[in-house]
């Protein structure tokens, strides 16, 4: 399952985010810590990767998709 995660830096200056997520389809449960540098004032970063493996979500329910944790770090 392809996740996306978008962060926005509403600062005055650039920042850096850590941007936590998991995803749960079925049983099974896949975690991606994602890293954002430079984001400049104003904008947003993108960054996305696959989470879950290649389960077919339609047979298993909708996923669950959790924030597990979100900061800034610079």
């Amino acid at each position: 399952m392809n996740t996306v995660v978008r962060v926005a830096n509403t600062g005055v200056e650039e920042a850096a985010f850590q941007v936590e997520v998991s995803v749960k389809v079925g049983g099974e449960v896949s975690s991606h810590r994602f890293w954002f540098q430079g984001v400049p004032p104003g904008e947003t970063g993108e960054q996305d990767a696959t989470l879950a493996g290649q389960t077919r979500t339609d047979d298993l329910g909708k996923p669950e998709i959790y924030l597990d944790d979100l900061r800034r770090i610079g």
